[in-house]
């Protein structure tokens, strides 16, 4: 089933592109989601359109827009814990979210994002990983994930020795996903390797970039790696 709105969740890479500040944000309706395993409902939100308007824009290319959010593209249900994909097989319907009342649907729980810990378990999951495109998502939201502790709650980066093995173990294999030729993963092999405290190895990466456009953004990590700084940082 294909619904006829837009539906916001940042699948496909486009970092640092120029806030859009056109479009109203405009909630859509509740997509019902069927559990391929259990049979269980689960809805997730949308959105007709959105901006960026007063978005916090990260060095590690995450945008956190209160009129543009993110929804969740892989979940797990809750009753029989079967991690999958919000993808069209998978949905059965949608309901209005602004008046529930008598939606067949009006007690069926939001997904959630997945935690640390389910992304790398989804890695190793049969049928999650079909191609490219579906580890380059995962492994692009277990960075942030990492960089939400610093980010968001200003906790440490890691739990332990282990922790910051399997982090830069995930950060190796993303760099092999990246495509050079685009200047969004560009932007981000120069942002894991300040991550990784390889500064001249970002510096180098970043003073490749000519377009004009980008110069904020090469004076940013020009900073950052002047004053040895490896953790995530906002734009200004």
């Amino acid at each position: 089933m294909r619904s006829n709105h837009l539906k916001i969740n940042n699948f496909k890479a486009n970092l640092f592109y120029k806030p859009s500040k056109t479009k109203k944000m405009m909630p859509g309706p509740d997509i019902i989601y069927k559990c391929p395993k259990c049979g269980s409902f689960l809805k997730n939100k949308s959105l007709m359109s959105g901006n960026t308007i007063g978005a916090c824009h990260y060095s590690d290319g995450k945008v956190i827009a209160m009129m543009m959010p993110e929804y969740p593209y892989i979940t797990k249900c809750e009753k029989c814990k079967k991690i999958f994909w919000l993808e069209e097989e998978c949905e059965v319907g949608t309901c209005n979210a602004w008046d529930e009342s008598d939606s067949l649907y009006a007690n069926v729980s939001y997904g959630n994002f997945l935690s640390i810990e389910e992304y790398f378990k989804a890695l190793e999951l049969d049928g999650i990983i079909r191609n490219k495109v579906d580890e380059f998502y995962i492994r692009q939201r277990i960075w942030w994930r990492y960089n939400d502790r610093v980010r968001m709650k200003g906790k440490k980066m890691f739990v332990n020795d282990d922790d910051r093995i399997r982090w830069e173990l995930n950060l190796k294999r993303f760099l092999e996903l990246l495509d050079k030729k685009d200047i969004n993963h560009l932007i981000m092999s120069a942002e894991i390797y300040r991550n990784f405290g390889a500064f001249e190895k970002c510096l180098s990466i970043i003073q490749s970039i000519a377009e004009p456009d980008f110069e904020d953004i090469k004076d940013a990590f020009t900073k950052a790696c002047n004053t040895r700084n490896t953790q995530v940082f906002q734009f200004k």
